[in-house]
């Protein structure tokens, strides 16, 4: 504390690139008379740097000149490391979502989406930005938006994961695809359902395949059959 008395704090403590920074924010104060929340760094007096947050106040006369000035300091080199490993972990995640054959969705407990990344402008035809004005249900009609809507609704009011829901919707340009849903609830800390988060996949290619299989089984079936009508084994 006697070392800390006997030094001009401002031009000791704080780096040089940090200075500006200092200045801005005493001005702020000065001007607004508000406590003032700003990041810096300091010089230790091994000549380490530590990253701290700051909590300035000031203290007027009652002519309104300023007195003087303290402040809470918090070193905040854990907080930063955890945010970088969080940004990281983020970063890594949206990675694997653009680079994914499927598409990536969050939605809020009423099922506008929150996130959307991945092929969901393949998929859909709509962008991300567009997909966080909507619902799934935007994109489904008639007798399919019925059947659909009364799954989910027992699925949310139950807080269970959806497990391979097959869906129908209307991409933008009007194609009609072919969609494999899972997802998980994701809950707040009173434990109230807070959403979904899960992921789409278009099976349009592999619906069709089974169709077409399948028709081209019934062809068979009645050929067969027109065979036995007419006598023939």
């Amino acid at each position: 504390m006697e070392e800390l008395k006997a030094i001009d704090w401002n031009q000791v403590l704080t780096p040089p690139e940090w200075i500006e920074t200092e200045y801005s924010a005493l001005a702020q104060l000065e001007e607004t008379g508000k406590p003032v929340r700003y990041q810096k760094e300091y010089i230790r007096k091994d000549g380490r740097r530590v990253p701290i947050e700051m909590l300035t106040h000031v203290v007027r006369d009652r002519d309104g000149e300023v007195q003087y000035y303290y402040a809470f300091i918090a070193d905040i080199k854990e907080r930063i490391a955890a945010e970088e490993t969080l940004r990281a972990s983020e970063k890594r995640f949206e990675d694997i979502a653009f680079s994914s054959a499927n598409w990536i969705w969050e939605c809020d407990a009423s099922g506008k989406y929150t996130f959307a990344a991945g092929q969901v402008h393949q998929i859909t035809g709509y962008t991300p930005d567009e997909l966080m004005r909507m619902t799934l249900f935007d994109m489904i009609t008639g007798k399919e938006a019925v059947r659909v809507g009364e799954i989910f609704g027992k699925i949310v009011a139950r807080k269970e994961p959806i497990i391979e829901l097959e869906n129908t919707v209307l991409s933008k340009d009007g194609r009609t695809v072919h969609l494999l849903t899972s997802g998980v609830p994701v809950l707040d800390k009173n434990g109230d359902l807070a959403g979904y988060r899960g992921v789409d996949r278009d099976i349009t290619e592999k619906k069709q395949a089974t169709e077409a299989l399948q028709n081209y089984r019934d062809h068979l079936e009645e050929l067969a059959e027109a065979r036995c009508l007419f006598g023939k084994p």
